[in-house]
């Protein structure tokens, strides 16, 4: 795709339509813009895989670009080590920050905290197997 200006404000009357939350650009273009695709989280109450193949289109449309440059991203039913990349490389670009980063927070302090879980009890059980 190569580096291209892409002006996200053209998503907000699409985002609010689709009733999204926020949403983030992460991955290459985010942090040197430009990359092969443009990588977009957004948190939202999808009813569909139709509604969220809408949303690509409409996106696709709005920036210019083709619908397979597009990497829509669910946030509630992504993988929480996909949610430490968007804290950390992400920019927002739909939504309230505070909201948004909070909602994003919760979501890795899940995955912390079952990961510690899972450590505690690989020490248990190993411990059982020792004695």
């Amino acid at each position: 795709m190569g580096r291209c200006n892409v002006n996200f404000e053209r998503l907000s009357p699409i985002f609010r339509r689709y009733g999204v939350r926020y949403a983030f650009v992460f991955g290459s273009y985010a942090r040197r813009g430009v990359g092969r695709d443009i990588d977009i989280a957004v948190s939202w109450n999808i009813d569909n895989a139709l509604m969220l193949g809408r949303l690509v289109i409409e996106i696709s449309d709005a920036l210019g670009v083709r619908e397979d440059r597009i990497d829509l991203i669910h946030i509630e039913s992504t993988s929480k080590t996909l949610i430490k990349t968007i804290i950390l490389e992400g920019k927002l670009i739909y939504g309230d920050p505070e909201e948004a980063y909070m909602d994003l927070a919760k979501h890795y302090i899940e995955y912390l905290d079952v990961n510690e879980t899972y450590r505690y009890i690989g020490k248990i059980v190993g411990k059982k197997r020792d004695d």
